[in-house]
């Protein structure tokens, strides 16, 4: 029953709604990454923040129960969404009972599991953003690092003076 009424009401959802955000996490990098003189290849230098994009300026409609194939392999989402173009679309997998399986996931399709475990679960799904969590899981999403501003990325540093007679001087802020 869940199970069902998810996928009807998600898919509802979807082709009614001119907007439908996804957040996901992403690489954001300092603006002078590459010439920068403080720069050692660590991670001091990127940040992981969210990114919001609407999921309908890329898939405009979606249908229940459709195939779709990849690498020779067939796979029946429980819900799929297209675009015109006919680029890849997007899964969403309805968790009542048993998780997406390993096969589907390791294809390489981006899918967006919901885990439902009661009628409120649906209804949290359709009336906010959809965020990855316990209960919505993202799989094969690669989002491209974006270019932050230099203010984000300023970090304050110690001035270390030596001088000709061996005396120092440390400057902390």
């Amino acid at each position: 029953y869940l199970h069902t009424l998810a996928k009807t009401k998600i898919k509802e959802w979807f082709n009614n709604s001119d907007n439908v955000i996804f957040c996901i996490n992403a690489k954001k990098k300092c603006p002078s990454l590459e010439s920068c003189n403080f720069h050692d290849n660590n991670e001091c230098c990127k940040n992981i923040c969210p990114q919001e994009y609407n999921l309908k300026q890329w898939f405009d409609y979606a249908e229940l129960e459709k195939s779709v194939t990849k690498n020779g392999d067939r796979f029946i989402a429980d819900i799929l969404c297209h675009n015109k173009k006919k680029e890849q679309p997007l899964l969403l997998e309805i968790c009542v009972s048993h998780p997406c399986e390993q096969k589907k996931i390791n294809s390489g399709l981006r899918i967006i599991e919901f885990v439902i475990k009661s009628e409120s679960d649906i209804d949290k799904i359709i009336n906010s953003t959809i965020k990855e969590k316990n209960c919505i899981r993202f799989y094969n999403f690669k989002p491209k690092p974006t270019i932050g501003t230099q203010s984000e990325f300023n970090k304050p540093i110690q001035k270390f003076v030596l001088w000709p007679s061996l005396k120092g001087y440390l400057k902390k802020d």
